[in-house]
């Protein structure tokens, strides 16, 4: 063949593989994409009803309805589908109920519609689940619907429309991750008079409430940078709904971010007639501060710090990037006059139960100016009280208030004070699900009622802000507390494989994957999966055999603090060595762990595509595999032979998610 058609025949090629790789297509790895086209859930056998729904009443105080409250139901072997309505023993209706507002959802509504006027009805509610199980009914007692010429069926006319509705930042309790809502009480109805108000937020009813009352204090999303749009409506007893108030916006900022050094002073406090203890001032200081790193020792190198310290986990968890720095260590100090100075309410041992955080923050660092050297004038970063005779913990922005120097403790209220809130799981899976169906979460998330899972605030089993241990923050935390960069966070668009660094050590790749799981495909504002790769590493080097061991890539559902328990995360699923995949059988979802090697993991994503017009949005991601390989077989980075003991003690009661 001619030389000159062989070039253009060559060049030819180049080209097509260059439109190609543009089109999102790469043939350095030569991996086909095996995505299944749907994920099937296996059958599974669930003869057993759900339990009797729980009544609260039925309410006639609206014309022609009658207003049906219960308290939801649950399925102990498999998930709620339904509710259904009963009039006379009769079906009337199918409906989930309408929870009486969202983040403490227990409470379900339904309101029954379009019945006569002045006749008695008998309305019943059952609770079937996904397998056509139905409960036995739970009758409510007789109602009267009001008669045609009763005021509430006369009035057609909606209150006025509320105003005066603002909104700033809630600072005291959440941090910067809550809000304030105020609005004035003014709405008026002249004829079944005013019931109360509806609060919505994107349009959507997160709350009801009879007054305002001033204020009302709302948790809101958990993604700094999203904004959220809230407006107002007024009901009457007639149920006239009156027009929205004008909305307000708020942008969520990025919480208590505060890389380099945090100055920490520490105040050990006894409440009056409180026993003293063993636990000296020396302790306290080496539990928070331990032994300082060499200048320019890294972790996880000789020196290691001899005494597991708040410090040292804050350092590490950082990469580096923050060092709690001691800015005094105070104590004893016993406060004066008598406990119930300090303590609203004491329990029968003596402890007090309900504390006056801000009075113990003010005589005792008053005491800690007067008998040691603490200059009250100082800039201070961190406080932290160390109080004996109380029974919680609490945290706010810049202070903590603990009943022990216990470690995990510390490191659980410290992680509040940057804004993170608790790391979740679901509470009540010991039912058989079908093999490989491994946690699948509801088909709405954010109704554990049709779930068989409750949230459990403290549950993550690889989180300190979840479960005692060693473990690191998540991934999706420590972007909160500004120790991620926005290019380590992987936006997933389309179906294929995914790199992630690991968590534990400082890197320059991909550490987090947020994959839509919406029809909307936005991952700025929850509800969206957070995947992130964890090895056998927690504080401090390799875990012990005393601590649970884990390497694998886990998934957490990043979670509206409306609908999970106040927390940040609710997880999910982990894929291991064993067990490499898991389904998301309501979604039409697949994840598999392809390859892990201890600095980085290989996962395939299945079912993206379905939430975007175009499956292919622009240029490869950024870690995809199919570019490069990942795995050149260097040793694990970090790995030490030694290891330092953590307690693993048991945690207190903490109430700074109230």
């Amino acid at each position: 063949m001619n030389t000159k058609i062989l070039k253009k025949f060559f060049k030819l090629i180049v080209l097509i593989l260059i439109i190609m790789s543009f089109k999102g297509f790469s043939f350095s790895n030569e991996k086909e994409l095996l995505c299944p086209q749907t994920i099937i859930m296996p059958e599974v056998t669930d003869i057993l009803n759900p339990q009797r729904p729980e009544l609260i009443e039925a309410d006639t105080t609206q014309c022609r309805t009658v207003g049906l409250f219960w308290i939801s139901s649950y399925d102990s072997d498999s998930i709620l589908k339904t509710y259904r309505i009963y009039s006379n023993g009769e079906l009337f209706a199918e409906t989930q109920g309408t929870p009486e507002f969202f983040y403490r959802n227990r409470n379900r509504e339904y309101r029954a519609t379009g019945l006569d006027c002045n006749t008695t009805y008998t309305f019943g509610v059952s609770a079937v689940d996904i397998y056509e199980n139905e409960s036995p009914i739970a009758e409510f007692d007789p109602v009267t619907t009001p008669p045609s010429n009763a005021t509430n069926c006369l009035d057609t006319t909606p209150p006025s429309v509320p105003t005066g509705l603002s909104i700033e930042p809630d600072n005291l309790e959440y941090c910067c991750r809550s809000i304030a809502l105020f609005s004035d009480d003014n709405s008026t109805d002249s004829s079944s008079g005013l019931r109360g108000y509806h609060l919505y937020r994107d349009g959507v009813k997160i709350h009801q409430s009879e007054t305002i009352d001033g204020d009302w204090i709302t948790p809101i999303g958990v993604i700094p940078g999203a904004t959220y749009s809230f407006y107002l409506t007024a009901v009457d007893n007639a149920g006239n709904e009156s027009m929205p108030s004008a909305s307000v916006s708020y942008t969520i900022p990025f919480c208590n971010m505060h890389l380099g050094e945090i100055k920490t002073a520490v105040f050990a406090v006894n409440l009056p007639n409180t026993p003293e203890t063993s636990l000296t001032v020396s302790d306290i200081e080496a539990r928070i501060f331990g032994k300082e790193f060499e200048p320019g020792t890294e972790l996880h190198e000789e020196p290691v710090p001899t005494v597991p310290s708040l410090k040292g986990y804050v350092k590490e968890v950082s990469y580096n990037k923050i060092d709690v720095k001691n800015a005094g260590v105070y104590g004893w100090i016993t406060l004066p006059g008598t406990k119930s100075d300090y303590c609203s309410e004491i329990n029968s041992a003596g402890y007090c139960t309900q504390c006056n955080y801000s009075k113990v923050h003010i005589d005792a660092t008053q005491l800690a100016a007067e008998l040691h050297d603490f200059n009250p004038s100082e800039d201070i970063d961190r406080y932290i009280f160390i109080i004996r005779g109380q029974v919680q913990n609490m945290a706010g922005v810049k202070a903590l208030y603990l009943n022990s120097a216990g470690l995990t403790t510390m490191i659980h209220e410290f992680g509040h004070t940057f804004g993170l809130n608790h790391a979740a799981d679901w509470q009540g899976r010991d039912f058989e699900e079908p093999a490989g169906a491994r946690r699948s979460f509801p088909p709405d998330y954010r109704d554990p009622a049709f779930s068989a899972y409750s949230v459990y605030a403290y549950g993550d089993p690889y989180n300190r802000m979840g479960s005692s241990g060693r473990f690191h923050f998540s991934v999706f935390q420590k972007e909160l507390m500004g120790v991620i960069e926005q290019g380590q966070i992987g936006h997933v668009t389309k179906d294929g494989y995914y790199i992630l660094d690991q968590v534990e050590f400082s890197s320059n790749g991909i550490k987090e994957l947020r994959i839509p799981i919406m029809e909307n495909g936005s991952t700025i504002k929850a509800p969206f999966l957070s995947a992130e790769y964890r090895t056998g590493a927690g504080y401090n080097g390799p875990l012990s055999n005393s601590d649970k061991t884990f390497q694998g890539i886990q998934l957490r559902l990043a979670v509206d603090r409306f609908y999970g328990a106040r927390s940040d995360t609710i997880y999910i699923a982990e894929l291991t060595e064993d067990d490499p995949v898991f389904n998301d059988w309501y979604r039409d979802m697949q994840f598999t762990l392809i390859e892990m090697n201890g600095e980085s993991a290989e996962i395939r994503i299945c079912g993206v595509n379905k939430f975007f017009e175009e499956p292919f949005p622009g240029d490869s991601y950024p870690g995809d595999s199919d570019t490069d390989d990942p795995f050149p077989g260097d040793s694990y980075p970090g790995e030490s032979d030694t290891d330092e003991s953590f307690p693993d003690e048991s945690y207190p009661k903490d109430t700074s998610s109230k």
